[in-house]
């Protein structure tokens, strides 16, 4: 698995197994009902546009992954879990979003300086329409993900390799 943001949907009980033995993660990732979804620099981009606010890497206080999204999420080894009826409230919370809204984001001064900065992880491969287009592709998939995972009630775990 290349290094970056995992989004992984499962069933409850699974996610009970994980929490008890994170090792359980990768035996359960390869079960037919579990699905992966993977980003690269992009994940760092739409936390950005979602939040305003850059995640620190490297600030080991700081809860991993969170957004104002998932602040809520619980830790386990594993990363980070939101129950089923979590997951519905985030699937909700994205489709009030649209595209246009991130765009607006995107092409405020406040993007551009972080990107200027350095503040946003590969950031550079941002900083144009182009970029806005894998954000948009990788933040449409995301919203999918998750209308997906809370229709089959599905928990979701989510960790940075």
């Amino acid at each position: 698995m290349s290094s970056g943001m995992y989004f992984v949907a499962l069933p409850n009980d699974y996610l009970d197994d994980v929490i008890q033995d994170a090792d359980n993660l990768e035996s359960v990732e390869s079960e037919e009902n579990v699905k992966i979804l993977g980003f690269d620099s992009e994940y760092g981009a739409i936390l950005y546009l979602l939040s305003e606010d850059v995640y620190d890497w490297d600030d080991e206080d700081n809860d991993v992954y969170t957004s104002s999204f998932i602040e809520d999420s619980e830790s386990c080894d594993a990363g980070e879990y939101l129950r089923p009826d979590e997951v519905e409230d985030v699937a909700k919370e994205f489709k009030r979003l649209t595209i246009s809204h991130l765009k607006r984001r995107f092409d405020s001064d406040l993007f551009k300086s972080a990107i200027n900065e350095g503040e946003i992880y590969r950031g550079n491969l941002f900083n144009n329409d182009k970029g806005f287009e894998v954000i948009a592709s990788a933040f449409d998939s995301l919203v999918n993900f998750f209308e997906q995972a809370a229709s089959e009630k599905n928990a979701v775990i989510f960790y940075y390799v």
